[in-house]
């Protein structure tokens, strides 16, 4: 997909149900305040994105796909930043 809007998408992951008839796809956004404008960007393009894919593989129809946010890089970063406050700093020498 070549449009400008959707820079800084990444796709983290496809999940398959068990017949193939449904694509859950999982995506990240470099800029959390554009998680809405690229979730109605992304569902404007669903038909797009179902074409191409009906394209791509050799199934007896294209699956439905159902994008959805992946929150799991910011739960890291909370995570990490409240390690950070509770643990004693680490010794550059122990690494």
């Amino acid at each position: 997909m070549k449009d400008p809007r959707a820079s800084f998408v990444t796709v983290t992951g496809v999940e398959m149900n068990h017949d193939l008839t449904l694509a859950t796809i999982r995506y990240s956004v470099l800029n959390s305040k554009d998680k809405p404008r690229v979730k109605t960007l992304l569902d404007h393009a669903l038909g797009f994105f179902r074409t191409e894919v009906a394209r791509a593989v050799k199934l007896r129809s294209a699956p439905k796909l159902d994008f959805r946010y992946d929150d799991g890089s910011e739960l890291t970063e909370r995570i990490d930043k409240i390690l950070d406050r509770v643990l004693p700093p680490k010794d550059s020498d122990e690494e």
